[in-house]
């Protein structure tokens, strides 16, 4: 017999584009409740703007017979967007956000739901990325490395679920109480995940974190889409900052937080070749944050205006 989750109806939310051919992988991680482990009510809501996307999606729902969708073809104009149309639909007690190219590890949607009911004043809670990337190549080694920094740093960051401090949700696996949501994210934000935490923590909520529930992801493959992703995620804080709604409490991530896990990538290494991997990301960071900071002077408004899928994620 499986234990019944107290919260009875929670949303989740799809955000998604041009993945016709992992979305139904992550609606099968939600849908598939001996596999999510939550038995309540779900109430499902996908946004993309391509067909071939929403009819894979459609697919896939009807594979598990549900009926409580909402399909939403959005304009793409960026997922800003997407997420404010999806908001407006939903009903559930806890949202969960997520995107179209990720699956969940198995129990996480009952992992993240529970941590509701254990630790009643949190607000929102996020899982771990996982990379699904090979180790064997470059930029697969340091998807890895990048979500095991991350681990590392959410863990020292946040001290447990009765006693943290701030370390924003990840867009890849996030809930949130739905009643916090009750505002427009605006059209040209980076990092809507930051943007959410940020918002729903204003008035002294706290942000949970448990990496038993975590999303399987795949990272760039090349060059040019990191600086792309990278550009956007951690320029993103920046664009953050200058809107007012970083205090100290809760920092944008800056050159400095960098800095502070500078040894961390020759530590992962646990061979020469890997050690020779790590030594590389050195200067790819330098050149990160060197462009991201002469857009910020130079050309802020391209900063504003780099939000790119980055197709070799998905």
């Amino acid at each position: 017999m499986h234990k019944q989750n107290q919260t009875k109806r929670i949303s989740v939310v799809i955000t998604s584009y041009n993945e016709p051919k992992t979305i139904g992988n992550t609606i099968a991680s939600i849908l598939d409740r001996t596999y999510s482990g939550f038995f309540g009510e779900i109430q499902l809501i996908i946004a993309a703007p391509d067909r071939p996307t929403l009819s894979a999606a459609k697919t896939a729902v009807t594979k598990f017979k549900h009926q409580d969708c909402v399909f939403i073809q959005d304009d793409n104009n960026g997922k800003p967007t997407a997420l404010n149309l999806c908001l407006k639909e939903v009903k559930g007690a806890i949202t969960i956000l997520t995107d179209g190219d990720i699956s969940f590890k198995k129990n996480s949607v009952k992992i993240l739901i529970d941590e509701f009911e254990r630790y009643p004043h949190l607000v929102g809670v996020s899982g771990r990325q996982i990379s699904i990337d090979t180790k064997n190549n470059y930029f697969g080694y340091i998807s890895h490395l990048f979500t095991e920094a991350l681990h590392v740093s959410r863990i020292a960051q946040m001290n447990g679920n009765s006693n943290q401090k701030y370390f924003p949700l990840s867009g890849y696996i996030m809930a949130v109480r739905t009643e916090l949501l009750n505002f427009t994210i605006p059209t040209e934000v980076l990092v809507d995940d930051a943007y959410i935490s940020l918002m729903i923590t204003k008035d002294g909520g706290v942000l949970g974190y448990n990496p038993e529930a975590a999303a399987y992801v795949s990272y760039p493959k090349h060059l040019t889409d990191y600086f792309k992703q990278k550009i956007r995620s951690t320029g993103g804080y920046i664009q953050l900052k200058q809107m007012g709604l970083v205090d100290n409490s809760k920092r944008a991530r800056t050159l400095i937080d960098d800095l502070k896990m500078f040894l961390f990538p020759l530590r992962y290494a646990s061979n020469l070749k890997e050690f020779f991997w790590s030594l590389l990301l050195y200067p790819m960071r330098l050149l990160l944050w060197i462009r991201i900071y002469s857009l910020k002077f130079f050309a802020p408004k391209k900063l504003v205006t780099s939000w790119i899928r980055v197709e070799s994620t998905k």
